[in-house]
C-alpha cells in the first residue's frame, strides 16, 4: 500500500477440531489397543485416568468413520501384515 510491501495472510478454518481434545490426552499417554477399549476399567469408565479411555475411544471411532470415506482401504490394510498387527494391538502414541 502506498508504495509499501505488503503481506496478508488469509486463515480459513471451517468446523471445529472434534478431535483437539483427545490429541490434547494422547500427547501424554498412549493411545489404548482395541483389546483395552473392550475390556475398561471401573476407574476408566468413571474418568479417573486421565480421559484416557475416553480419548482413545473418541480416536478410534473417528478411525472407523474415516473407512467409509476410503471404500477398500481395510481390505487393503488387512493384506499387509504390519498393519494387521497395528489394527489388532494399537499404535501406542499415535495421534493423528
Amino acid at each position: 500500500m502506498n508504495g509499501l510491501p505488503v503481506t496478508r495472510t488469509v486463515k480459513t478454518t471451517r468446523g471445529m477440531d472434534s478431535l483437539a481434545g483427545a490429541r490434547r490426552v494422547l500427547r501424554d499417554h498412549a493411545a489404548l489397543t482395541f483389546e483395552q477399549l473392550s475390556w475398561p476399567t471401573d476407574a476408566q469408565l468413571a474418568g479417573d485416568d486421565g480421559g484416557v479411555y475416553r480419548a482413545s475411544a473418541q480416536l478410534f471411532v473417528n478411525e472407523l468413520q474415516a473407512l467409509k470415506k476410503r471404500p477398500g482401504a481395510f481390505a487393503r490394510d488387512a493384506r499387509n501384515p504390519a498393519k494387521i498387527l497395528q489394527l489388532a494391538d494399537g499404535v501406542p502414541g499415535r495421534v493423528p
